[in-house]
């Protein structure tokens, strides 16, 4: 009778915990409601070493690098694993469960994620749709500790239908839908697609470097020492913000001296914007993002450079990749009306 008794309430327990997270997901923000979210949570969907490379930082990724366009062009497979605001401090930890389904994937981390201040919704807009696991656990401890979150707050990290059970009001028809949005993480959020400015006047290129104790050091060598004992394959990459901030120019400038101490590989993109074509007045949203003019020039050069670089072969005609051929289409044909036919052309042909 005791174990019976003791089987019940463990089933009891399982199902209010299964109910638990049901009714947690409705009160979360949808998966639609953030461009940053199918990053995130369509990652782990991906079959496992399936991805050529996995391309880790925060908006300005996803804003930046288009998977679908370099599928279309080259046939390879980069997914973002990014999130709005995310800090540098996470990369480590998306790297050791990115190497779990994919452990021989190059894993391409922006250094532009460095400047980030954690604060609390930046750390919701990378859990809240990660699924659990033991380094999803270290990772938000990890983030919370670096941001300074007070202890009182840490909980809603792990269930954040307590930051989230006052949104009666707001709820509609979107929250009861968490079906995966798709187009391997292609952005087609407003400004992306329709918003131009000319940022030529803040276009700034630096070499000085700033000092040791200007940068997140321990930050960055953690990760480093993680990469180095791992052995995992690593580009560093500086995306091409438009930046008047000295200051910010010269960390990067730092921070890619510290990595390349450590033997790994860096891209600094900024000085290089003339090179990759883009234009200053019309590729950009704000300094910070490109519009999808910006972001298929972008990500055509660097999947060029990744492609010829790490020697990823066209996959196009292989059937397993079905499910790519089908959302990079998809994708196409929601960016076709925002470009020009000449730059339709530069992806298909």
């Amino acid at each position: 009778m005791q174990k019976r008794r003791i089987v019940k309430i463990i089933l009891f327990l399982l199902i209010l915990f299964v109910l638990f997270m049901n009714v947690e997901k409705v009160f979360k923000e949808s998966v639609g409601d953030q461009a940053k979210y199918p990053q995130i949570v369509e990652f782990f969907d991906e079959r496992e070493e399936s991805l050529d490379a996995v391309f880790i930082g925060s908006s300005s990724t996803f804003a930046f690098w288009q998977a679908p366009i370099a599928w279309e062009k080259y046939g390879i497979t980069v997914r973002c694993m990014a999130s709005n605001t995310q800090p540098l401090v996470a990369a480590r930890y998306l790297i050791e469960d990115g190497l779990k389904t994919q452990p021989d994937a190059v894993y391409v981390v922006a250094i532009n994620t460095m400047h980030e201040t954690v604060k609390s919704p930046a750390i919701h807009y990378l859990v809240d749709k990660y699924p659990f696991s033991m380094t999803k656990a270290k990772m938000i401890f990890a983030c919370a500790d670096y941001g300074e979150i007070p202890w009182s707050e840490r909980l809603e990290f792990f269930f954040p239908i307590i930051r989230y059970h006052n949104r009666w009001s707001e709820l509609g028809e979107q929250n009861f839908n968490n079906a995966p949005v798709g187009l391997k993480g292609g952005s087609t959020y407003k400004n992306f697609l329709e918003v131009a400015t000319d940022v030529t006047e803040e276009y700034t290129v630096l070499e000085e470097k700033a000092a040791k104790e200007e940068l997140p050091y321990d930050t960055l060598v953690e990760l480093l020492e993680f990469c180095k004992e791992n052995e995992v394959k690593v580009l560093f990459v500086t995306n091409p913000q438009v930046l008047k901030s000295e200051k910010r120019l010269k960390k990067y400038n730092a921070a890619n001296e510290l990595i390349e101490s450590y033997g790994f590989d860096t891209l600094n993109t900024i000085p290089m914007i003339p090179e990759i074509g883009m234009d200053l007045a019309t590729d950009y949203y704000n300094g910070s993002h490109t519009n999808v003019h910006g972001s298929l020039k972008y990500t055509l050069w660097l999947g060029n450079y990744l492609k010829d670089k790490y020697g990823f072969t066209d996959k196009r005609s292989d059937g397993d990749y079905a499910d790519w051929e089908q959302e990079s289409s998809k994708y196409m044909k929601i960016i076709k009306p925002y470009l020009s036919e000449e730059e339709y052309k530069r992806i298909t042909e």
